[in-house]
């Protein structure tokens, strides 16, 4: 048998063997044994026991291989019993068997087993996930509620695997979802593959027998990983477990568990390698980031920092390590709001890559996306855009067109056009991604869903709120099922389809999401993470709207404090709060509390941001239009031809911003008795 596939072995050895009785082997030798019992009238013959486990394998596999990875994975239980359809089915029958068989008989006994093992060799080409019958045998085995699912490989393939998930815990897991998709699997003879997908779609669907297998496999690694840690304490490797479960533990969002894995990964890495080694750093590094994902900047910013100097003092200020500190503290500042601190960090960090990784480097190309999303939340569009062009050029000059990295810069031009109000540039380019993400990645990929989202918000902020409610929906049901129903994005996709039903007055069905979406983000993430503080905010903007100011005020308050407290005083987060407030202030009537709010935030806008960008314009606008509101016109007047102005000049003359200004000033000139100039702006308007 040595090098046959189980297609081989079955023509060869087993079609062969029960072509007389036109059963399956299972059967034949049941019936062989039956015999030689009544013959021989003793009770020492071999019997048939009843399986406790179901096989699930590619028949394309070397067939001694996959015996070799079974014997491997129950060495500890050499009593046990399988289903391996190869001898358990009738193989002369089996291709015309109707599809009600599939759909009951074949179903019903996985799930009765309730006991899967997917044989799998090598790992990180997981041919069984793209083959119909082993998704749908995997699919079947979720049926049961206690069910259990795990993967076979051969000793040696099982310590390729935790080394790879050591090395790259998150990459591992993206090779291994990013091939499951039911809707492209084959099969050996099109009519299996017709059958199984039949009842698919008449059970599950296509989408969330995916999230299904997702979940699976994904609590599978965890498990393995789980158990690794608990039977290996070589010093050399522990720490690498650790930082492994801790690493695949954020990526679900579950910080908690995540952060005491992380903490300790490091301080055994310190320990035993030593403060500047490079594996001590990128776990130093890794926990940072962790923090900086809960909203812990203060506990962030000093690895970062510590990193950066011992990556500097051990590597050298030009090595890829230093670079990856460099503009992993960029991005924290830029989490921040201190955009002025991390301006000169990407600057850095882009001239360093282009001159020791070249001009085309994957991380200089990287450097220069990081730099150019700067600058759009600077309000330098100008700046920006040029940046994100060439970076898409050369990821598609070097990457090909379909790669996550040029799909990446394809979304982020696309969002500096809608940023700009270029609708109509911003549109195809959202719709070309998610396309493209879709037929590579498949449905229900992390960065399908993301793709999705970006592509509703643009529908929304159109207008085309029919065309961006199918997609929240949508986005919400695979990310709940994919990720689960707490994580940071799913309760992200939550809140912008609570703000969907928001903007088309249906505050029946928007509450509910918001009140919801605040208290799972309290339970998983805290009171007071950046996210948490956001919904908040977005449910005070309901309350407002609703006119029910005194809900609303104490939220805002609250925000604005916690947004003081935990980013700062000049925050982008904090200074929206502030004008949201001075808002609710004003739509109460008390002018006098909003004033002084709408004059802070303009000042401390015009100091972080900028004169120029389109956060301190709004605020001058609102200035302005409280001051309108006044009767205060000679205040009024310069703040909207000044905002007027810059509008113009950074949004251009159409941006639905610029013609708000517009029209405000027209009305201001109205009020003023100046009906020619009004009359101008009301005809250019």
């Amino acid at each position: 048998m040595k090098g046959l596939t189980t297609t081989e072995v079955s023509n060869k050895f087993v079609k062969p063997a029960t072509e007389k009785c036109q059963s399956s082997y299972c059967d034949m030798f049941i019936e062989q044994q039956n015999q030689k019992s009544e013959h021989d009238d003793n009770d020492n013959v071999a019997a048939v026991d009843r399986a406790t486990v179901f096989i699930s394998h590619a028949w394309q596999y070397d067939f001694l291989h996959v015996l070799s990875a079974l014997e491997d994975h129950f060495k500890d239980e050499p009593d046990i019993i399988i289903w391996i359809d190869l001898f358990s089915n009738n193989q002369h029958k089996a291709s015309n068997l109707p599809y009600e068989w599939w759909q009951t008989v074949f179903k019903s006994a996985i799930k009765e087993l309730g006991h899967t093992v997917m044989v799998m060799s090598p790992w990180n080409d997981p041919i069984p996930y793209t083959r119909a019958w082993c998704i749908f045998e995997a699919y079947c085995t979720t049926l049961k509620s206690d069910s259990r699912f795990e993967i076979a490989m051969s000793a040696k393939e099982h310590e390729n695997f935790i080394k790879d998930a050591i090395n790259n815990p998150t990459g591992m897991i993206d090779t291994m979802l990013s091939v499951i998709n039911a809707e492209k699997s084959t099969a050996f003879l099109p009519q299996d593959r017709d059958r199984i997908f039949e009842v698919i779609r008449e059970e599950v669907g296509f989408s969330k027998i995916n999230s299904l297998v997702f979940e699976q496999l994904r609590q599978w690694v965890i498990g393995v990983g789980e158990k690794e840690l608990k039977m290996n304490q070589d010093e050399k490797r522990h720490p690498g477990l650790l930082r492994m479960l801790g690493l695949l533990y954020q990526g679900q969002g579950n910080y908690q568990t995540s952060q005491p894995l992380l903490e300790e990964a490091l301080e055994k890495r310190k320990a035993t390698l030593g403060d500047v080694h490079p594996n001590t750093l990128t776990s130093m590094n890794n926990l940072a980031s962790l923090y900086q994902d809960q909203g812990k900047y203060n506990a962030a910013e000093p690895l970062y920092v510590e990193c950066l100097e011992k990556s500097k003092s051990a590597l050298g200020d030009d090595h890829p390590g230093t670079l990856t500190s460099i503009n992993n503290l960029a991005l924290l500042y830029q989490d921040q709001g201190k955009y002025n601190a991390a301006e000169p960090l990407y600057v850095e960090c882009l001239e360093k890559s282009k001159a020791t990784l070249g001009d085309d480097h994957p991380d200089t190309l990287l450097s220069m996306n990081n730099l150019a999303l700067l600058y759009q939340n600077q309000g330098k569009y100008n700046a920006a855009e040029p940046l994100y062009v060439e970076c898409l050029e050369k990821r598609k000059a070097t990457l090909g067109d379909d790669h996550p990295d040029t799909l990446q810069s394809i979304n982020n031009l696309a969002s500096l056009y809608k940023k700009q109000g270029n609708d109509n540039a911003a549109e195809p380019l959202y719709v070309e991604c998610l396309e493209k993400i879709k037929a590579t990645l498949g449905d229900d990929h992390p960065n399908t869903l993301l793709s999705m989202n970006n592509l509703a918000v643009l529908y929304k902020k159109q207008g085309k709120y029919n065309a961006a409610e199918p997609l929240y929906v949508e986005c919400l049901e695979k990310r709940k099922a994919t990720l689960g129903d707490d994580h940071p994005d799913t309760l992200n996709t939550m809140n912008n389809l609570a703000s969907l039903y928001k903007k088309q007055g249906n505050d029946n069905a928007a509450e509910p999401l918001y009140v919801e979406c605040l208290e799972k983000i309290k339970a998983t993430l805290g009171d007071d993470h950046p996210n948490t503080l956001t919904s908040i905010n977005n449910l005070a903007l309901l309350y407002k709207k609703q006119g029910k100011y005194n809900a609303a005020e104490p939220l805002y308050v609250e925000c604005l404090e916690k947004r003081k407290a935990t980013l700062g005083d000049d925050h982008p987060d904090t200074l929206n709060t502030m004008n949201n407030l001075a808002s609710l202030y004003q739509d109460q009537g008390n002018d006098n509390a909003a004033e002084p709010l709408y004059v802070e935030c303009l000042e401390k806008r015009k100091a972080t941001l900028g004169d120029d960008h389109p956060n301190t314009l709004l605020s001058m606008n609102n200035l302005a239009s409280l001051y309108k509101k006044q009767g205060n016109y000679n205040a009024a007047e310069p703040l909207f031809v000044e905002c007027l102005e810059k509008r113009k000049a950074t949004l251009g003359d159409d941006h639905p911003g610029t013609l708000n200004t517009m029209n405000n000033l027209a009305l201001l000139y109205k009020k003023q008795g100046n009906y020619n100039a009004a009359e101008r702006l009301y005809v250019k308007c």
